[in-house]
């Protein structure tokens, strides 16, 4: 879950989770109170690992979502001014996102951006609800950061544990996105 970055995300850990396991994943972007017990309803015993995207724009969706899927691992790929409208500020929608915890079992992983505004209420909240916290991102104090990253008109590379990881995305914020695919690998 996550302001921006869910869907993209999403397809980047479902590359890297599909090298090793035979892994499901949502739609599109079918993520909301319809898609994810849609994406749920296909399961099956061939299925190793999902990828679940959740999205919200009211408080309680993440909530009720997380408590069907009751992730493993979770990831908040960031915290920004998004369904203001709903949420009244960029505080609320960090607890919105927050929500995801209620459906993690204590020692389970959290994987969150260090770099995402109110990364101060993840982290409070993730030591709360008993879960380890994995961070990723450019922040120096960062667990999954790269050693370096190139961008071009035509992709993003990021150079993680001397592994360099290029993919056809433009954009300073898909080094974020291809960090937390690197996470859940380190997680899974």
């Amino acid at each position: 879950t996550g302001t921006n970055g869910k869907t993209t995300t999403k397809e980047l850990i479902h590359v890297v989770l599909s090298s090793a396991y035979n892994t499901h994943k949502n739609v599109k972007n079918y993520n909301n109170e319809i898609g994810v017990p849609f994406t749920l309803m296909q399961l099956d015993d061939n299925f190793t690992a999902a990828v679940i995207e959740m999205g919200m724009n009211h408080t309680g969706e993440i909530e009720r979502l997380a408590l069907m899927v009751q992730p493993d691992i979770g990831v908040i790929t960031s915290i920004g001014a998004g369904h203001l409208e709903f949420l009244g500020s960029v505080e609320n929608v960090a607890f919105a996102k927050c929500e995801i915890m209620k459906g993690m079992k204590p020692g389970s992983t959290l994987i969150a951006n260090r770099d995402t505004e109110c990364f101060h209420i993840i982290a409070r909240l993730a030591a709360e609800h008993g879960l380890g916290l994995l961070t990723y991102g450019l922040d120096p104090e960062s667990r999954v950061k790269p050693d370096s990253y190139t961008l071009t008109e035509e992709s993003t590379t990021v150079v993680y544990k001397k592994t360099k990881v290029t993919v056809p995305l433009y954009g300073k914020h898909n080094i974020h996105n291809i960090l937390a695919a690197l996470a859940v690998a380190e997680s899974a």
